[in-house]
């Protein structure tokens, strides 16, 4: 084994291969991710209707909570005012 292949994982053929170097199709799981159809406006900081984002409409009511209550809580990570 030469030193640029060490630490790399075998693939499903027994062969060491870089990640990168793997074949299309053969890096894990083999569903892909979609698009969301529908998003909602998600106002992250109250009464600013400025500091907003989108999240998909298709979770169910628990994991839509608990995403917009963490994207809130963290506001000023993910709507920064330039400075």
């Amino acid at each position: 084994m030469d030193e640029a292949s060490k630490g790399a994982p075998p693939n499903k053929r027994g062969k060491d291969v870089k990640p990168e170097e793997e074949p299309e199709g053969e890096r894990g799981t083999s569903s892909k991710v979609q698009l969301a159809k529908e998003l909602l406006n998600i106002e992250l900081v109250s009464g600013d209707p400025e500091k907003t984002t989108r999240i998909g409409s298709q979770m169910d009511d628990a994991t839509r909570k608990e995403v917009v209550q963490c994207l809130q809580r963290n506001a000023d990570i993910f709507c920064m005012d330039p400075s």
